[in-house]
């Protein structure tokens, strides 16, 4: 029988579920610890969760699917101190719940735990822990040399900086609980990537920021789209990014496209996937005409090149999901 897709789901906003199965699901489950003070009928067992990497690194994302037995109403979860959502997808007998989740550029190698409640009937109150490795990134290095003040911005500069700063953590921290998405993610523009994810940067021979997105080559003028559905969640031109749009893709998932030299949207439209935002450009602190592209997932800076493939992933059917998950 052909399964169905790991985001396969019957409530989906957009066009169609996923249609297929993960390519491969390993588990990084090394430990599930239940306790609580809801029923737990001794023939049912603990929730399995999957994830569809061995182990999640340092701004990586993951395909999350877990199933219960148990008749529940929802999920929720809880990761590196951040809200995770589940969302309901088919059902074959069992309940079904699939997310995805990512670890900041920042986030500490080493054992984590995933924290998972259910809300319903027959698992109110019972609060499940597994154990996931987090390896760390092993980007490289990037040497960039750039006139002076461009490095070192003056104090008028570095106020306006902070405030754009915390505008955005506010955005990306305040997601919708509406999913728009659907389907694998595009790249937002064709282009040659100049500048990759995770970069450690050395700006005339002083440590610099770490890149949180991928530098597409794109010259200006050229349509930039929205990689999926979404809400416009802001507009503006910022310091750094010069003119941007951070897209809401639900669930706590958000999108960002900076440098553009004109936007097209307006905070609160809803934007269908492969729809024109906006055009590339050079605005901001930029040495040339390109596309930065970023993804923040539950309020982590992960790889927006992870996401393109591990939902383009799902919608492949090549093999079963294997769960895995020890009762404690």
């Amino acid at each position: 029988m052909r399964s169905k897709g790991i985001f396969s789901s019957q409530k989906g906003p957009d066009t169609g579920p996923f249609r297929t199965g993960l390519t491969l699901i390993l588990p990084v489950i090394l430990l599930v610890i239940t306790f609580g003070t809801g029923p737990d009928p001794a023939h049912k067992r603990p929730p399995a969760l999957s994830f569809s990497t061995e182990g999640l690194r340092q701004g990586g994302v993951a395909r999350v699917e877990l199933r219960t037995d148990q008749w529940v109403r929802s999920v929720k979860g809880r990761f590196l101190e951040k809200e995770v959502f589940f969302f309901e997808s088919g059902g074959d007998g069992k309940r079904t719940f699939r997310t995805l989740v990512g670890t900041d550029l920042s986030t500490r190698p080493g054992l984590h735990i995933f924290e998972v409640m259910l809300d319903g009937e027959n698992g109110s109150g019972r609060r499940h822990f597994y154990s996931v490795v987090v390896t760390e990134g092993g980007y490289e290095v990037e040497r960039l040399t750039l006139p002076e003040a461009m490095v070192k911005p003056g104090a008028g500069v570095l106020k306006r900086i902070e405030m754009e700063k915390k505008t955005v953590e506010r955005v990306v921290n305040n997601p919708s609980k509406e999913r728009f998405w659907s389907g694998p993610f595009i790249m937002p523009v064709d282009g040659r990537i100049t500048s990759g994810f995770g970069l450690k940067r050395i700006l005339n021979g002083r440590p610099g920021s770490v890149h949180s997105g991928l530098d597409i080559r794109a010259p200006v003028g050229k349509e930039v789209l929205a990689s999926n559905r979404a809400r416009v969640a802001l507009t503006g031109e910022l310091y750094f990014t010069g003119k941007t749009v951070i897209l809401d893709h639900g669930l706590g998932l958000f999108t960002l496209y900076c440098h553009l030299s004109e936007i097209r949207v307006e905070e609160g439209d809803v934007v269908d996937k492969a729809s024109v935002i906006g055009l590339a450009g050079s605005t901001g602190r930029t040495t040339g005409p390109h596309l930065h592209w970023g993804v923040y997932l539950n309020g982590s800076r992960v790889n927006p090149a992870d996401l393109v493939t591990v939902t383009e992933a799902a919608e492949r059917d090549t093999g079963a999901v294997v769960t895995g998950a020890a009762s404690g």
